[in-house]
């Protein structure tokens, strides 16, 4: 069967073997009508892929997904669940995954959703995820929808601001301002963006209403969608798709947010998340590790966790050199941290398995977007043949 746009809102039925797509203006979706007269709504896989990669919280390599873990970042970007950048306005900001399969929870279609709790004292939290360069030049000039369900907990009310930031051509591409934010503002104003970032006011607005250069979301304890559009300048060189609490949660005030996406075009989606492969390979395109994905990277996790393993070619006190180390995908840049983690005792070195003991001087050497070696100096004990290993962990995100 062909698909042909329709020009009219609500089109006649086809003939045969055609479908006629068009734009529902009563609930922003889209739809098409096949040769029987039957009115269906397309899918994000028919229509639009979502532009925001871990949108359903799958992932939080840097941590223990399902614990509470604290992060503070007053004017940067830090991150607990992959690709989410976290601010906030004094200490401290948790996070956790939560698991909605053993309680499903109403008007909530994926599995997981994120936490962000607001600890030590009152104040603002900001989420934010730069979606990379090369992902954003089509975008240019073009109307997008960004939207997601939310809901609080714990607080008694909690108002949110939706909205889009840009960077301008005054800025470098896929490279943020070391400060993100540089002002929070007061209850109801808005933060000031660092150098060369900009909002844009949203124009379709769906559950919250248009304040300023963002939508106000006046949440609840139940899930709702939100969303609005934006139209994505023609200088832009990244679009950073941004969540911030109009208020300052007091401590142990929550914010849950589900389902986030951002969609070339007018029209909402239903949830469809890609397959959950094709979500760990985009998240390792900007972190990955050798630690099993749900394990927090840290150092005597035990050995035959899952560790980098490489034979000593030289005895004793000699120059160990491993073979290239092959990333899980080709990441989005050489790496800017590479971290060492030695599986058996809590230090960053190589460990000889065989021997029971520790190497010295561990280094990465070679490193580039898909492969790097370890060298280290084996142990008075190292034997040529013998068996060592270490954890890494590799961060190129925005």
């Amino acid at each position: 069967m062909a698909y042909r746009l329709a020009k009219t809102t609500v089109p006649n039925t086809p003939t045969a073997n055609l479908a006629d797509i068009y734009y529902d203006t009563s609930d922003l979706r889209m739809k098409y009508v096949d040769e029987f007269g039957g009115i269906y709504a397309l899918s994000q896989a028919d229509w639009g892929e979502n532009l925001l990669i871990n949108g359903g919280f799958e992932l939080a390599q840097r941590q223990a997904p399902g614990t509470l873990t604290t992060y503070s970042n007053t004017t940067g970007r830090t991150y607990g669940a992959d690709r989410w950048g976290m601010t906030n306005e004094n200490a401290s900001i948790q996070y956790q995954r939560i698991d909605s399969n053993a309680a499903t929870e109403t008007n909530l279609n994926a599995r997981m959703y994120g936490k962000f709790k607001k600890l030590t004292s009152a104040g603002k939290m900001i989420i934010s995820q730069v979606i990379e360069g090369t992902n954003c030049a089509p975008l240019r000039g073009r109307t997008v929808r960004f939207q997601c369900k939310m809901r609080y907990s714990v607080a008694a009310s909690m108002t949110v601001r939706l909205g889009i930031v840009y960077l301008t051509s005054a800025g470098t591409i896929d490279t943020m301002p070391a400060t993100f934010v540089s002002a929070f503002g007061a209850v109801g104003t808005d933060p000031t963006w660092g150098t060369n970032l900009t909002a844009i006011a949203p124009t379709l607005l769906d559950g919250g209403t248009l304040v300023g250069s963002g939508m106000n979301c006046v949440l609840t304890a139940n899930w709702v969608r939100y969303s609005a559009t934006f139209t994505i300048p023609s200088t832009a060189k990244n679009v950073i798709a941004v969540i911030w609490t109009n208020g300052q949660p007091a401590a142990n005030d929550e914010l849950n947010i589900a389902e986030i996406g951002l969609y070339d075009g007018n029209e909402t989606m239903d949830w469809t998340p890609r397959p959950i492969w094709q979500i760990i390979q985009s998240c390792q395109r900007y972190y990955c590790k050798t630690f099993a994905i749900d394990t927090a990277p840290v150092q005597n996790a035990g050995i035959n966790t899952g560790e980098f393993k490489f034979t000593a070619g030289i005895i004793a006190a000699g120059a160990e050199r491993s073979p290239s180390f092959r990333y899980p995908v080709t990441m989005r840049a050489t790496p800017v941290t590479l971290t060492a983690y030695n599986p058996a005792v809590a230090n960053a070195q190589v460990r000889d398995e065989t021997a029971s003991t520790d190497c010295t001087a561990q280094a990465f050497v070679g490193a580039n977007d898909s492969s790097l070696g370890v060298t280290c100096t084996g142990s008075a004990t190292t034997i040529v043949g013998g068996l060592l290993g270490v954890h890494i962990s590799l961060d190129a995100e925005l």
